[in-house]
């Protein structure tokens, strides 16, 4: 999950296992292309509750509808649809997850200017000694670029923004 200093409060987290980068999901008969696209009136933004996301788009798309729903898949399906005309979130393995809505052509727009977040394994508060145990093999993982294999392997490309092994953890 993203690491973040709210979800910080609450769980310790190991080193990132993965980056996220952030982008418009949509299909390509929107005609959506851009950030600004989504901030209009009567447009649906299909979203998954309690993901980053959320709060982001009071402020970037505040005339948009919000349609929030409990998981990807029913957010995916809202876009297949046409009960939604879009998604801001990770595009990183949304591909893999759309492949199952053939019936749609879909469209992906990077949004660099959200930045990249870095998701990690999330530990009970406190529980050092399992965090210190998958730090090292998530250290190892990367050194090896056992985590790039499996990544290419399961979404069919490159990660987008690599994790750099780092050993001071």
């Amino acid at each position: 999950m993203s690491h973040t200093p709210d979800r910080a409060k609450v769980i310790d987290f190991t080193v990132p296992l993965h980056s996220e980068n952030y982008g418009i999901i949509t299909r390509a008969d929107t005609g959506i292309a851009s950030l600004a696209d989504l901030d209009r009136d009567g447009l649906t933004l299909a979203q998954v509750r309690g993901t980053v996301t959320v709060p982001m788009l009071a402020t970037l798309a505040p005339q948009a509808k919000l349609l929030l729903l409990d998981n990807y898949d029913d957010r995916d399906r809202a876009i297949a649809q046409g009960r939604a005309a879009a998604s801001v979130d990770g595009i990183d393995t949304a591909a893999y997850r759309l492949k199952k809505y053939g019936n749609a052509t879909w469209k992906m727009v990077a949004l660099p200017q959200l930045g990249i977040t870095w998701d990690c394994l999330g530990v009970v508060k406190g529980n050092n000694t399992l965090r210190n145990y998958l730090n090292v093999v998530l250290f190892q993982m990367h050194d090896s670029g056992d985590v790039e294999h499996l990544w290419e392997t399961w979404f069919g490309r490159p990660m987008d923004t690599k994790v750099p092994a780092n050993p001071w953890f």
